[in-house]
């Protein structure tokens, strides 16, 4: 970090700054570095970096499939096949049922 990047003053509760003083002294980093590696990687974990996430797995079936791997559900055990997972809206099957 630059000394010239923007500073910003936080209140936080005691439990919590204890917190982060132990995460930092973990990790063998400063608080202030800490905190921004932590907020750097909420974001990363947004809908947005979830999306280019799914990007990536998309290009990556689709180079399977280029190279002649047509199904790949084939080999997945059948709770995790695609007919057995719940989708988005409905229930879960029972298996009393």
């Amino acid at each position: 970090m630059a000394r010239d990047d923007p500073q910003m003053k936080l209140r936080m509760p005691h439990a919590l700054k204890e917190r982060v003083e132990a995460a930092a002294r973990a990790s063998g980093r400063s608080i202030n570095a800490e905190l921004v590696d932590r907020i750097e990687r909420s974001f990363a974990d947004s809908p947005a970096g979830a999306e280019a996430f799914l990007r990536q797995i998309a290009q990556a079936l689709e180079e399977l499939q280029s190279r002649g791997v047509s199904d790949l559900r084939l080999s997945l055990p059948d709770e995790v096949k695609p007919a057995s997972l719940p989708r988005a809206g409905r229930r879960p099957r029972s298996s009393g049922q």
